[in-house]
């Protein structure tokens, strides 16, 4: 079993203890820029805007799978949904609602990342909220 159907696995299993976690089938991805990097931001169930939680973990530096655990706690209100990405196929991803990256953001300890990475959630950490919600509104 590879990585990815291990975490849909463990997301599937979170999944079936709360309401929270539902597959839904979403409209293609859009893409918004930061400092060079790309984000996929879709629609979550109820209309707010979500970005790909693998996409923002991967451009700031950090291991997908060390955060995959936190990005699952409720706190985060992600979703396992069906989207179409930029490459026009359909995956299951999962998605954090754009009101939350703030708190997930601000939830990792700077003190542990290193390097590059560290420079780069700083800046996240700083200016990617107001950032992003300029470019959606």
């Amino acid at each position: 079993m590879g990585f990815q159907d291990m975490m849909i696995s463990l997301l599937v299993r979170k999944r079936s203890l709360s309401s929270v976690w539902q597959m839904t089938t979403m409209n293609s991805a859009n893409s918004i820029e930061f400092h060079g990097d790309y984000f996929e931001v879709v629609a979550m169930r109820d209309g707010s805007p979500g970005v790909i939680a693998r996409r923002l973990v991967e451009n700031i530096g950090l291991s997908w799978p060390a955060q995959t655990d936190k990005l699952v706690d409720p706190m985060f209100g992600g979703d396992l949904l069906k989207v179409k990405t930029l490459d026009g196929k359909t995956r299951e991803m999962w998605i954090i609602p754009v009101n939350r990256i703030p708190a997930y953001l601000l939830s990792i300890n700077v003190r542990k990342v290193q390097g590059d990475a560290r420079k780069k959630l700083i800046m996240y950490q700083e200016k990617f909220i107001s950032h992003i919600h300029m470019n959606l509104h």
